[in-house]
């Protein structure tokens, strides 16, 4: 994925055989690879003990030297709202939700060889970390409670995360770890490499990206951007203002509505699309297919071949006054649009 033409091309060849004797049109563009995640953090080095104190902020780090694990329980004071807290976790778990205090509270467990927990409050700012000189062998538990109001960013290399009940903004990166959210955050960013992404939430903007595993949005509207390598893309929201929403192998179901004036952009490589639409939506349709068929429940309009040259299969249409944009493309599936 680290060339968007390459995906195209190999496409391309698997294909040559079956349309030598066709001329293709030109395949739509690339599905846009998701962002690199970032590196993971070198372990951290021992600090001297004139550096453990700071004029500014509160700092404490729970010390632990032994071989097994041991139980957290610390508490910060914290702003009610509006304030960042920071967590870093590579293997475990860590679980989020918020509550109507202005309290930070860390429970759960430190794994076997962590030298510490790393718990920083300064201003609006909190940081939460596990101290260990190599922080990918070490499995701990957290449970964290926030004020319901903060804004959430995680590292979790490894770890499998959920985050519930914040009405801040939610950023997630994870490598080898699953996603999951569910509450009102006012902005979602959610990022893995392998593991699967699931969202109960009413995100006012939204962006959703995995490379293998499954990705679920459920009760999402307004800006929405998903997207998946190898996986089903699967979309039960509410209005979408724009949703951007695409895949390379794997189907892609969206069951949602429009507001006026929206624009909606689904695109796959190898795989089935469905979309799924009130039957009083009003919508300029431009749909294509390469290898597949295009199946409309929602007019009378049919698909029809581009040219007798070609496979691919087009279809345009309008409904009611039109205010909405509605484009599919797809390489290799069938795109089924129904109503609802």
């Amino acid at each position: 994925m680290q060339n968007k033409l390459s995906i195209w091309t190999l496409a391309g060849l698997l294909m040559t055989g079956a349309a030598m004797a066709q001329q293709p049109p030109e395949p739509p563009e690339a599905p846009r690879a998701p962002r690199a995640p970032k590196a993971p953090k070198p372990p951290k080095p021992p600090q001297a003990p004139e550096d453990a104190e700071h004029s500014k902020g509160e700092r404490q780090r729970s010390s632990h030297a032994g071989s097994g694990p041991i139980a957290l329980d610390e508490r910060r004071s914290f702003v009610a709202k509006g304030g960042v807290v920071e967590i870093e976790n590579a293997m475990g778990t860590i679980r989020v939700s918020g509550w109507e205090r202005a309290e930070i509270a860390v429970t759960g467990q430190l794994g076997a060889r962590a030298e510490g927990l790393e718990f920083q409050v300064s201003g609006d700012r909190a940081t939460i970390g596990i101290e260990a000189m190599n922080p990918h062998g070490v499995s701990s538990d957290l449970d964290i409670k926030v004020p319901a109001g903060s804004d959430i960013e995680i590292d979790a290399f490894g770890a499998e995360t959920s985050v519930t009940g914040v009405g801040g903004s939610v950023q997630v990166e994870s490598v080898n770890g699953s996603i999951s959210v569910s509450g009102n955050a006012k902005g979602l960013e959610l990022q893995t490499v392998n593991g699967s992404i699931e969202v109960a939430a009413g995100a006012g903007q939204s962006k959703v990206e995995a490379v293998n595993g499954n990705v679920t949005l459920k009760g999402v509207g307004g800006d929405v951007e998903a997207s998946t390598v190898n996986g089903r893309l699967s979309v039960d929201g509410g209005a979408f203002s724009r949703g951007h929403f695409e895949t390379v192998a794997g189907q892609v179901a969206v069951h949602c509505e429009l507001s006026k004036n929206a624009r909606l952009e689904i695109e796959s490589v190898s795989g089935p699309v469905e979309l799924s639409l009130p039957a009083s939506v009003s919508a300029r349709f431009e749909v294509s297919t390469f290898s597949g068929e295009v199946k409309n429940e929602l007019s009378a309009d049919q698909a029809k071949r581009s040219s007798r040259y070609t496979t691919e299969q087009e279809l345009s249409f309008e409904t009611g006054s039109a205010g909405a944009t509605v484009e599919i493309q797809t390489l290799s599936g069938d795109v089924t649009l129904r109503k609802h």
